[in-house]
């Protein structure tokens, strides 16, 4: 019987615990200070960046998730837009293997807390990520993030529409139509965070597809100008590296123009576009883009082996050399 009665009195002890925690959730999730943290992520963000980010308040509706409805990467003041980039529907969901379970209820009573902290179900902090999703033109953008180290992150691109960015669109001589996948990763969270440095460090894999380039104010790069066709691409796909340089392993591209760039940017963190370039270019143009050249065909000719040209660049982002022609095999 004495056992009994203690067994009843801790299960109650228990109840009331379980009870406890339930409503101080509820307490905390009414009075979260989601506006305050997001000044906090603004303010973190400007003094480890060159750029400048709007988060709206977060809000906490769940206990294993943050959402923030909007964020965005505003553009400096002398360029023609508000923003550069705009993220929306925001879920930062943490421990994701107890949020798929408890999507299997409703959260909103304390048996579903009790059922929701069986701790026998949750994994090491290590074997953790937290894992964001968000929609943005068109498509979602995926990512995680380690809980502990808090060093490595990886993201996913799908299905994203070009011409809706802002930032595509501000590229002077023409514009960009199309869809991009990608799949990406981050490897100096830790530095970032520090103020070590302001790029990251990482690798990038991307396929683009139905791309079309349209041509405009070419006669302010060219001198006399130059009437180029529409260009359509059906794939692109690149795969860069960052560590020391930008790394371009392999662009690929099929389409009006056809064949591979690869080579290395020596970023300048200072300036950006005294950064260095040696890039090394194979390519085919298809015959309405020869037909367009006009004159400049003659150009084009020197630079080729057979039908394809293969040649380098050398220089700055703000002053590439003349394309130096490559000895024939």
């Amino acid at each position: 019987m004495f056992i009994f009665k203690w067994l009843k009195n801790l299960l109650l002890l228990f109840l009331c615990l379980i009870l406890g925690i339930y409503l101080f959730i509820l307490g905390f999730q009414h009075a979260f200070p989601g506006e305050t943290i997001a000044r906090y992520l603004e303010d973190q963000f400007e003094a480890r960046s060159l750029l400048r980010v709007e988060i709206e308040p977060l809000e906490w509706k769940n206990p294993l998730r943050l959402d923030v409805e909007r964020a965005a990467l505003l553009a400096p003041p002398s360029v023609p837009v508000s923003n550069l980039f705009v993220v929306e529907n925001i879920q930062a969901v943490f421990f994701p293997e107890i949020y798929q379970l408890s999507n299997l209820f409703d959260v909103s009573s304390p048996a579903d807390l009790f059922e929701l902290l069986n701790f026998s179900r949750i994994p090491s902090l290590s074997e953790q990520n937290i894992e964001i999703r968000a929609e943005a033109y068109g498509g979602e953008i995926l990512g995680t993030v380690n809980l502990a180290k808090r060093e490595y992150a990886g993201f996913i691109i799908q299905k994203m529409e070009l011409d809706r960015i802002p930032v595509v669109n501000l590229f002077p001589y023409g514009f960009l139509k199309g869809t991009v996948e990608a799949l990406g990763s981050i490897r100096n969270l830790k530095e970032l965070q520090e103020g070590k440095t302001q790029l990251p460090k990482g690798k990038l894999k991307a396929n683009l597809e139905s791309i079309r380039v349209k041509f405009e104010n070419l006669d302010e790069l060219i001198p006399g100008g130059l009437d180029l066709p529409e260009l359509f691409f059906s794939q692109i796909e690149l795969d860069l590296d960052y560590n020391q340089f930008l790394n371009i392993r392999k662009i690929q591209l099929r389409g009006s123009v056809e064949g591979t760039i690869d080579g290395k940017i020596f970023l300048n963190h200072r300036n950006l576009s005294a950064s260095r370039i040696r890039l090394h270019l194979k390519l085919k143009l298809s015959e309405e883009v020869e037909e367009a050249l006009g004159p400049m065909i003659f150009f084009v000719k020197g630079l080729q082996c057979g039908d394809e040209m293969d040649f380098d660049l050398l220089g700055t982002v703000s002053r590439i050399n003349p394309p130096k022609k490559r000895t024939c095999t």
